[in-house]
C-alpha cells in the first residue's frame, strides 16, 4: 500500500477512535446529568443525583454516521438507529429516554446528543437538529404508540455539543422550541400536546474564561482543555463531584494518547519532508507544515470564523492568522469547494 495512503488511513482511524471515546464519556450517566440540568427545562430545578435516577441506560453508535447514509457501518441498537421504509436511516450519536418525576404525572422524554466539530459542514446544523427531532417523534409511531393514540408521544430533546465553534459563540448555551402564539381571537391558555421538541446547542471554548461555568467548564474540561489529564481528572472530581471510575480514566487516557498520536504522526511526517530537502531548516519548515497539514480543516474552520466575526474577507483573515503566502492558494481553494458544495445542497 502507498505509504502516504497508509498513513492517511491511520489518521482517519485515530479520528474514528477519539470520536467513540467522546461518545462512551458522554454515555456516563453522571455527565448526562449535568448536561440535562441545562438543557432540559423539566430538569432546571433538579439536583444532579435525582437526574441521573431519572437515565434509562444510553446506546451509542461506534461510528459517525451522516443521516440516511444507509450502507454505512454502525450499531444496531434500537436507541440508535431509527430506520424508515420512506424516510432512510438516520443514526444517532446518542439517544436514551428520560422519566421525570412531577406533582401530575412522570414525564417521559426521549433525548439525543450530538458531538460536532465541523460548525461549517456545508449546511446550518440548527437545521439538521430540527430533522432529528422530527425523525425521533416519527419514530414513535408503532413503538410509544399505535393508531391514532397520539396522546402518548413523548416529548423530544436533540443537544449538540460543538466542540469547535466560531470564536464569538464560545461557551454559551442556546435553545429552540416550537411556543404556540394567538393570531386571532381570545386565547385563555395553550393547546394540549404542544411544543413536543427542543433542540439546544452548546457552544464550548476555553474553561478558563469567566463565561465557561457549570456544564459549558465541565465540557471544556473534558473535550478542549489542553491540562493534563491528571489536572482534568481532578476537577471533574472535586467540582463536579464525578468519581474517576475506571471507564472514564480509560476513556481520558484513550483520547489524550490519540490526540498526541494524531500531532505525532504530523510532526514526523513533517521530519521526513525536512530530511527529504536535505536541509536542517527544512527539517523545522516540514515539521511546521507536517502538523498544519494535520489541522487543515481545524485551519479553514479559523479563516470562517475570523470572517464572520470581524467582517474579513477571505484574504485579511487569511493574513490575521499568519498563514503563508506559499499556502494560501491552497485554503482559496478549499473555500472555494466548500462553497460551492453549500451552493449544490441549496438548490
Amino acid at each position: 500500500m502507498n505509504t502516504s495512503a497508509a498513513r492517511t488511513i491511520e489518521i482517519n482511524t485515530d479520528h474514528i477512535a477519539y470520536d467513540a471515546s467522546c461518545k462512551r464519556l458522554l454515555s456516563e450517566k453522571r455527565i448526562l446529568a449535568w448536561i440535562m440540568k441545562y438543557c432540559v427545562s423539566e430538569c432546571s430545578e433538579m439536583d444532579i443525583d435525582d437526574i441521573v435516577r431519572c437515565i434509562e441506560a444510553p446506546e451509542i453508535s461506534s461510528v459517525p454516521v451522516f443521516s440516511d447514509e444507509t450502507n454505512a457501518p454502525r450499531i444496531n441498537g434500537m436507541n440508535t438507529v431509527e430506520s424508515s421504509r420512506y424516510e432512510g436511516t438516520v443514526t444517532f450519536d446518542l439517544r436514551f429516554a428520560a422519566s421525570i418525576p412531577s406533582p401530575k404525572r412522570t414525564i417521559s422524554l426521549i433525548i439525543n446528543v450530538e458531538a460536532q466539530a465541523d460548525f461549517h459542514p456545508g449546511y446550518p446544523l440548527p437545521a439538521r437538529a430540527e430533522y432529528y427531532c422530527a425523525r425521533l417523534i416519527s419514530a414513535q409511531k408503532g413503538t410509544t404508540f399505535v393508531g391514532s393514540h397520539y396522546e402518548y408521544l413523548r416529548k423530544v430533546y436533540s443537544i449538540w455539543i460543538c466542540t469547535e465553534p466560531p470564536k464569538h459563540r464560545e461557551n454559551s448555551i442556546s435553545a429552540t422550541s416550537s411556543v404556540m402564539k394567538g393570531i386571532l381571537g381570545r386565547i385563555s391558555k395553550p393547546l394540549e400536546g404542544y411544543g413536543l421538541q427542543c433542540t439546544s446547542f452548546i457552544m464550548l471554548g476555553d474553561e478558563e474564561e469567566k463565561e465557561a461555568q457549570a456544564v459549558l467548564r465541565l465540557l471544556d474540561v473534558l473535550f478542549t482543555s489542553e491540562k493534563e489529564v491528571a489536572e482534568r481528572k481532578r476537577i471533574l472530581e472535586e467540582e463536579f463531584h464525578i468519581p474517576m471510575n475506571d471507564n472514564i480514566e480509560k476513556e481520558m487516557d484513550h483520547m489524550c494518547n490519540l490526540s498526541k498520536g494524531v500531532e505525532n504522526r504530523g510532526i514526523r511526517k513533517g521530519i521526513r519532508i525536512g530530511m527529504d530537502q536535505g536541509i536542517t531548516k527544512g527539517i523545522a519548515q516540514g515539521i511546521t507544515q507536517g502538523i498544519a497539514q494535520g489541522h487543515e480543516e481545524e485551519r479553514l474552520n479559523s479563516i470562517r470564523s475570523l470572517m464572520e466575526t470581524l467582517n474579513l474577507t477571505l484574504d485579511q483573515a487569511m493574513q490575521a492568522l499568519k498563514i503563508p503566502g506559499s499556502e494560501r492558494e491552497k485554503y482559496l481553494q478549499m473555500f472555494a469547494q466548500q462553497e460551492d458544495q453549500q451552493r449544490e445542497r441549496s438548490c
